[in-house]
């Protein structure tokens, strides 16, 4: 059984969503993956010859629809092409809510030459290097920053970063930008440097718009002060307590086991 991944100039009736295949069989170029955004659509095309069952493969092994993994087959009737001797016809994997499940490598062919990797975007496809999830980093003034989103689904995206809301660009001799491996680092970290980072994919490279959030916060800084005062009885009494971070430390004060309350 032979296979023909189509697209929408060979078969003018196939209507491609966000994945379709080109037409001709010497130009394909299915080296690298396909995405599409969760929740999205994507139908995928092939031609077979010969009659009986065709099957689609994912990874390896047989679709079989169902309401779990939302998978709709459609097929042409079969046609006879007197310069193949046999007959063909065009099969249909369409996916109307794509979710992670179906993320994978399909065939219409277990054994065939062609195959398309999909891969369904997720608001969990870029890692950040945060201390801990959803807390952010926290930095140290006088020692490093490091800042990376990790991209690995999507090992050929390179990111571009914003702090603040305002696009960040390389700082010579302070904050240098790696395309590589999508990080900042920050060779000396400063109070100015906390702040709302974001990484963002292009939608040029994804077709879909994707980012994540790193929030950096300073370690507190406390300023020592007198361990005791000694005051009049009825005069004023001020403590002072110099913390230093960048956002500013909310401050509670205590007397004993007991806070105090303005």
């Amino acid at each position: 059984m032979e296979e023909i991944l189509l697209g929408k100039q060979l078969v003018p009736s196939i209507i491609c969503g966000l994945l379709c295949f080109i037409s001709a069989v010497s130009s394909i170029d299915l080296s690298s993956p396909k995405y599409v955004q969760k929740g999205g659509k994507f139908m995928l095309a092939c031609e077979v010859t010969g009659l009986g069952v065709h099957l689609w493969y994912k990874d390896g092994k047989p679709i079989v629809p169902n309401s779990v993994n939302k998978f709709h087959l459609e097929s042409d009737s079969p046609s006879y092409s007197p310069e193949k001797s046999n007959y063909f016809t065009i099969m249909r994997l369409l996916v109307d809510d794509a979710d992670s499940i179906h993320t994978g490598e399909y065939k219409c062919n277990s054994d065939g030459r062609y195959s398309q990797h999909v891969v369904v975007v997720t608001e969990n496809m870029i890692e950040t290097n945060e201390d801990y999830p959803g807390v952010g980093k926290i930095l140290t003034p006088g020692e490093p920053l490091v800042l990376q989103c990790n991209t690995s689904e999507c090992p050929h995206c390179t990111v571009v970063w914003f702090k603040d809301g305002k696009p960040l660009n390389s700082i010579r001799d302070h904050l240098e930008i790696h395309e590589k491996n999508n990080s900042i680092t920050i060779d000396h970290a400063s109070y100015n440097d906390s702040g709302v980072y974001v990484c963002a994919i292009d939608r040029k490279q994804l077709d879909v718009a994707l980012n994540a959030t790193i929030v950096v916060q300073s370690k507190i800084k406390l300023e020592k002060f007198d361990a005791s005062s000694v005051v009049v009885d009825g005069s004023p009494l001020e403590i002072y307590c110099n913390a230093k971070a960048a956002p500013p430390p909310y401050i509670r004060w205590f007397i004993g086991k007991f806070e105090l309350l303005s």
